[in-house]
């Protein structure tokens, strides 16, 4: 890995397959340049796995009907790659998907990097950029 590689922030949109994910994507982008953070962001339909190289996570399988246990399996499986992988950051971005990930939090602790939406990641995500860039 070249310096160059290790500065930048990989950032992954995992969507469920019912959505338009790439719509999806461009829609936190343009709520991230609000914040005046400029990442690229990969969009796919896929679950990364654990040895994927990413620093950011936006998850989003909110909406899906009631009883699917999908939504709770995937935020289990956040829940854990939070705890195994804390330099990364993990984001829930629907409100349906924060509210499973809320439930799983309280009956367990509070991983200090997940987040239940964009904007209460911004902060984390400025850390991330800050410390990859070596700007402090």
């Amino acid at each position: 890995m070249n310096e160059k590689e290790a500065r930048e922030i990989t950032a992954i949109y995992f969507g469920d397959a019912a959505g338009y994910i790439n719509k999806e994507r461009d829609g936190i982008i343009k709520e991230l340049l609000e914040y005046g953070i400029n990442i690229p962001i990969r969009a796919q339909n896929l679950r990364p796995r654990y040895d994927d190289v990413y620093n950011i996570l936006f998850f989003d399988y909110g909406g899906m009907s009631g009883g699917n246990t999908m939504l709770e399996h995937f935020c289990q499986h956040w829940y854990k790659s939070a705890a195994m992988f804390p330099s990364r950051i993990y984001v829930m971005v629907s409100e349906c998907t924060a509210a499973a990930m809320d439930d799983i939090i309280a009956r367990n602790c509070a991983p200090q990097n997940v987040f239940t939406s964009v904007k209460r990641s911004i902060k984390a995500i400025n850390e991330l950029i800050k410390e990859r860039r070596g700007i402090w």
